[in-house]
């Protein structure tokens, strides 16, 4: 590391000590700079690629045809639009880093991006597991709305025993999965910026943990198939 003012060279072949910190050196100003101007950069960058992530979640939300109307407003709000929600904090920070002109400010503005959004962390799961969870409750809603005449159809097969399991075996299926969406919905709320901040691991941990429950009940969702296509020989 060069340090500025305080540097100097020992030429072994001469035997003697010049100083040489004016010539290799960067003066304190030039050292600042660019230590500024590369901080500006990095910035931008990371709020650069924040903003395409969000932009990929406002599409997946424009997308999806299984999104409640409430969780769809929610959602779209949360991530927002070029002026509003995360995605208009993001392009107005954008525009105030790239006029920047002090390290002060770029740490204020960079905790305007990450702690106080926390995009990856908390934005994304929150959209992508409410985008989830509401397809697989829609889902299961068909199921249920089925179930009677899959009824009719055990009773019409003689209510054998396999097709008389498997029937059960949806009607505990769908009880199972509405539970779990109902947790999982009321999970959601607490994902926040704050909540992630005061606790990063368990935040983290509660995460992981929603996504298992979501890929339980998707594995439920395809035995619920089966069943169907057990007891009536529809795909």
């Amino acid at each position: 590391m060069f340090m500025p003012g305080v540097a100097s060279a020992t030429s072994s072949s001469a035997g003697t000590t010049t100083s040489s910190s004016s010539a290799i050196n960067p003066s304190p100003t030039t050292n600042s700079a660019q230590n500024f101007t590369s901080a500006q950069s990095a910035l931008e960058t990371q709020i650069q690629d924040r903003i395409s992530k969000l932009e990929g979640l406002s599409s997946k939300i424009a997308s999806s045809t299984t999104l409640t109307p409430t969780d769809r407003t929610t959602l779209s709000a949360l991530v927002g639009s070029s002026s509003t929600g995360d995605l208009g904090t993001l392009n107005a920070t954008l525009t105030k880093v790239q006029s920047d002109t002090t390290m002060a400010e770029l740490k204020a503005d960079r905790t305007a991006v990450i702690p106080d959004l926390r995009v990856y962390v908390v934005v994304a799961p929150v959209v992508n597991i409410t985008v989830t969870a509401d397809k697989i409750t829609y889902i299961n809603s068909l199921i249920t709305s089925i179930e009677p005449n899959v009824s009719t159809v055990v009773t019409d097969n003689g209510n054998s025993a396999t097709d008389t399991t498997a029937y059960n075996q949806i009607q505990t299926n769908v009880t199972a999965i509405t539970s779990s969406i109902t947790n999982i919905d009321s999970e959601l709320g607490s994902l926040t910026p704050s909540a992630f901040n005061a606790n990063p691991t368990g935040i983290h941990s509660q995460v992981l943990s929603m996504w298992q429950s979501v890929k339980n009940d998707w594995a439920t969702l395809k035995q619920d198939h089966q069943d169907i296509k057990t007891i009536t020989g529809i795909a």
